[in-house]
């Protein structure tokens, strides 16, 4: 490990993952994310201890949603874990008040890159809304410049063909509950990472 932290890192290694609120799996993810591979480790539906604290190899600062301080409840839906070899200086967490967002945004000789960690509960869209409402009301905190860049790493616990294989039609979701999220998309211009149906999460009969 380089012991000198880097100020304005040129590019991010990120791994994301839904840990389920297992204790195991989170653990698997943390002993397999090699801190020389890895700048990020975001971790969706995170396992936290009774005092709502997420574990880490001394590699990773643990950054948590900015409400979790303002509201009674410990629990957090989405926690980021930032490769202590970028220096703290090189990004800032932003003000987002829900328990299922985490974000920080990136400076350097590059611009700014903004990253949201996301979880989304599958029976409402808080975090949709409170992710529309966010961006719309703080463009500037946002999008300092034209050419700032923003990446959603997300369970948003929505199906569309889309990104959904054709095989999983049934698992559509309803108008209701993907609109939001499909105007969003639009909104911002945002790109699929991943080529449509790809993949992400395998149940245990391989579904």
């Amino acid at each position: 490990m380089n012991t000198q932290p880097t100020l304005s890192p040129s590019h991010l290694r990120i791994w994301q993952q839904n840990a389920h609120k297992s204790c195991i799996a989170q653990q698997y993810i943390i002993n397999s994310a090699n801190p020389t591979d890895w700048d990020i480790i975001a971790i969706q539906e995170p396992w936290l201890n009774r005092l709502g604290n997420a574990r880490a190899l001394g590699y990773w600062h643990i950054l948590y949603p900015s409400s979790r301080l303002l509201t009674d409840s410990a629990v957090s839906g989405s926690i980021l874990l930032i490769n202590t070899n970028i220096s703290t200086d090189a990004y800032t967490q932003l003000p987002i008040l829900s328990n299922n967002i985490m974000a920080i945004r990136f400076s350097g000789e590059f611009g700014h890159l903004l990253l949201f960690n996301i979880y989304n509960d599958c029976i409402h869209n808080e975090s949709t809304t409170t992710l529309t409402s966010f961006l719309f009301s703080n463009l500037p905190l946002v999008f300092p410049s034209s050419t700032d860049s923003m990446v959603w790493l997300r369970d948003f616990n929505c199906h569309y063909p889309l990104w959904e294989s054709e095989t999983n039609c049934q698992l559509d979701s309803l108008s209701n509950i993907i609109r939001p999220l499909l105007d969003l998309l639009e909104a911002y211009d945002m790109d699929l990472a991943l080529p449509s149906g790809v993949p992400t999460y395998e149940t245990c009969t391989h579904k």
